[in-house]
């Protein structure tokens, strides 16, 4: 007789002397085909328990990330919901984001469980079929394990992509913390109102300054709009102002920055041989948002001018500009 003593299971005790004993009298007239029949079955359902397993685990690790990610997106606290600025505002977006790409990996996860448990309850219902019979009918429509190879192959990939998601968002709540100990450090000596009531001439001295902290040297201004500069390495830095005046009250159409605007600076950096950047308190659209990324244009807007200006965040270093 052939015994799995790796088995983990416990014998069940019937309590019906009758069926023991013809239980008993079924074992003792079992072959080695049907012994080894009973071994492979015990053995492919304790694949298919162990693949429902890993996936009920994974689905349950995937809803709880996302309710915590709804619970960010939300705000833990009245505090934290009145709270505005950036900082606060980027840790619900980011919340927000992962919680959107958790959804379709949640779908996917739920599925995945409900076939793998479905081949669970094919294989169960096998039990007791002639081992012989049973390779013909696998041969014909496909054999079980095969299927469950597949989405066991698929739950490690659930997993990476799981991890991966998890570590971006680490990743962004790391650059905002490091945003907001600079805003803690801030000696306010400047505010964005303050900046968005400067003139041109005002607002290029600004910039002016913040570039030569970041560790870059002026070469020249170039009238109100430009300013041309040497980065590390040598590297030449044309910057372009535009500086837009804040909307009023009763304004429904705040200045923003066009794709014209940009077309005409990318013009200007490549007759200068410089790279561009673009510093703006406005905020930019997002076909020129395209442009610039396709053109390598550094863009710092209302945002990331706060964290520049007002909060003293390097913006233009070696590997920012």
């Amino acid at each position: 007789m052939i015994i799995d003593r790796g088995a983990n299971v416990t014998p069940h005790r019937y309590s019906s002397a009758r069926l023991r004993k013809e239980m008993g009298r079924l074992i003792a007239g079992a072959d080695k085909d049907d012994l080894l029949a009973c071994l492979l079955w015990t053995g492919e359902c304790r694949i298919a328990q162990s693949i429902c397993a890993a996936w009920a685990d994974h689905a349950t690790t995937l809803r709880r990330e996302k309710d915590e990610a709804h619970q960010r997106s939300e705000g833990s606290s009245l505090r934290f919901r009145i709270q505005y600025d950036q900082v606060a505002t980027g840790c619900r977006a980011a919340a927000a984001a992962l919680q959107r790409q958790l959804e379709p990996e949640v779908a996917e996860a739920t599925q995945a469980l409900a076939e793998a448990e479905a081949l669970s309850s094919e294989i169960h219902n096998d039990f007791g079929t002639d081992l012989a019979a049973r390779a013909q009918q696998e041969q014909a429509h496909g054999y079980t394990l095969d299927t469950l190879a597949v989405l066991r192959k698929q739950l490690e990939q659930a997993k990476a992509r799981l991890a991966d998601l998890l570590a971006a968002d680490r990743a962004r709540l790391h650059d905002l913390a490091i945003t907001d100990s600079f805003r803690r450090c801030a000696g306010q000596t400047l505010t964005m109102s303050q900046i968005d009531q400067m003139s041109a001439e005002a607002f290029a001295a600004a910039v002016q300054e913040l570039l030569s902290n970041d560790g870059h040297t002026m070469i020249e201004p170039m009238g109100r709009s430009w300013l041309l500069a040497t980065a590390t390495k040598g590297r030449r830095l044309l910057v372009a102002l535009v500086p837009v005046k804040p909307a009023k009250p009763w304004s429904t159409s705040p200045e923003v920055v066009h794709t014209k605007a940009l077309h005409d600076v990318h013009r200007a950096a490549v007759a200068a041989d410089a790279e561009a950047i673009v510093v703006t308190n406005g905020t930019i659209t997002h076909p020129a948002l395209r442009y610039a990324a396709n053109k390598h244009m550094r863009l710092i807007d209302r945002q990331q001018l706060e964290r520049w200006a007002v909060w003293g965040e390097p913006m233009t270093q070696s590997g920012g500009a």
